[in-house]
């Protein structure tokens, strides 16, 4: 099966892109939107609810401590811990 696409020309004009960037690829904030919305009636999240996507790896992990943080400051957490395990 002989393919019409030119893959090595699309891996070229791509490569150095972040797919991700709403700028340049109109469709993820898109895909984002339908991501969150879907997530909300999973877990039958109200109006009150919001949502957020990343990239994963590091920068998932620091935004749940980021949520967590304010979620404790709410309710009334001055001095929150983050336990860290140190692996050699």
């Amino acid at each position: 099966m002989r393919l019409s696409v030119n893959f090595p020309l699309i891996l070229e004009s791509n490569l150095f892109s972040n797919l991700l960037h709403p700028q340049i690829f109109c469709g993820s904030r898109f895909i984002e939107s339908e991501i969150i919305r879907i997530s909300l009636e999973l877990f039958k999240g109200n109006d009150e609810c919001c949502g957020i996507t990343s990239y994963g790896g590091t920068e998932s992990i620091l935004l749940a401590i980021l949520a967590y943080r304010n979620y404790g400051e709410s309710k009334g957490i001055t001095a929150p811990e983050v336990y860290l395990f140190d692996l050699i």
